[in-house]
């Protein structure tokens, strides 16, 4: 389904369009249901110079007063509006209706616990990285198959998510090797060795997965 990136709030101030999976929009409206109606229920919070929304629809609202368009706000002026019964308009809030966006924390203590419990070599996730999540979705679809030709096709979008793929899997299996290499240098070696030695395998062979030359159509013949 469309899911339209407001301009103030994209990168470059650039508004676009891309998608969102209805499983995945079904989650949210069911997170708006139950978990934040009952973090936001009987809100008080107030921000510095709250901005305070009156009928709201799809477009827009009456913010203190003035009719203004969604697309329009800001990420600061987003931070100061108060819904019509209370707590944050934003659609993540904390309990007492104030507005979440300690998203980097979240992150750290998740890749923490990977690390504890699964996988130790696993990396930090920063918020910026998880820009690049609905690419990663779109994948497979990128490198696309003609139905009457059934030929691979060149796409240019589709090469610069393969690059990203690969440099990542390529710094995966660097980070296991390295791991590797700590725990056999003890004395006696770290029993758990064989934890980063199959991250590394799993990892090396997408990698080499990844480079196997695959035939395609590119324009102009190069």
């Amino acid at each position: 389904m469309p899911l339209v990136l407001a301009p103030p709030t994209a990168k470059g101030r650039k508004g676009r369009s891309t998608w969102i999976d209805y499983d995945d929009l079904a989650r949210v409206h069911d997170y708006i249901g139950w978990e934040r109606a009952a973090a936001a229920e009987g809100s008080w919070w107030r921000p510095r110079d709250p901005l305070f929304v009156e009928a709201p629809t799809h477009d827009g609202a009456l913010i203190n007063g003035t009719r203004r368009r969604w697309h329009s706000l800001t990420p600061a002026e987003r931070l100061r509006l108060v819904a019509p019964g209370g707590g944050s308009a934003l659609l993540a809030v904390q309990a007492g209706g104030k507005p979440f966006v300690d998203w980097a924390t979240v992150l750290r203590r998740t890749a923490q616990r990977i690390r504890d419990r699964f996988v130790p070599s696993f990396p930090h996730v920063h918020p910026h990285a998880t820009r690049h999540t609905i690419e990663c979705r779109r994948a497979p679809s990128a490198w696309r198959l003609v139905a009457v030709t059934e030929k691979l096709i060149w796409d240019q979008w589709a090469q610069r998510v393969y690059l990203t793929w690969l440099a990542r899997d390529i710094r995966y299996a660097q980070v296991a090797l390295l791991e590797i290499r700590t725990r056999a240098g003890q004395t006696p070696p770290d029993p758990l060795v064989w934890i980063p030695l199959e991250t590394f395998l799993m990892f090396s062979a997408k990698v080499s997965k990844m480079l196997k030359p695959v035939g395609l159509d590119r324009p102009g013949g190069h």
